[in-house]
């Protein structure tokens, strides 16, 4: 999920998808924000890695969470 210039969420539920995935993909130094709707958006990682308080929101009474991907030794 991409976040705004101050951090705050972003849910795109509508829209062009290519947009939204280039938004949440988009690290600051590697890849640049996207502008949509005129806020510049990037990785929501960098706000909030596991956006629970959306799944709830959009009516999820379960949000299994896993540890994020580690390398192979």
């Amino acid at each position: 999920m991409p976040t705004d210039q101050q951090g705050a969420s972003v849910r795109l539920s509508e829209g062009p998808v290519v947009e939204a995935i280039m938004a949440s993909s988009a690290v600051p130094g590697i890849l640049p924000p996207v502008t949509i709707d005129g806020s510049q958006l990037m990785d929501g990682a960098i706000a909030g890695n596991t956006p629970l308080r959306v799944a709830a929101e959009l009516g999820a009474g379960r949000s299994p969470c896993f540890p994020p991907a580690m390398p192979a030794p």
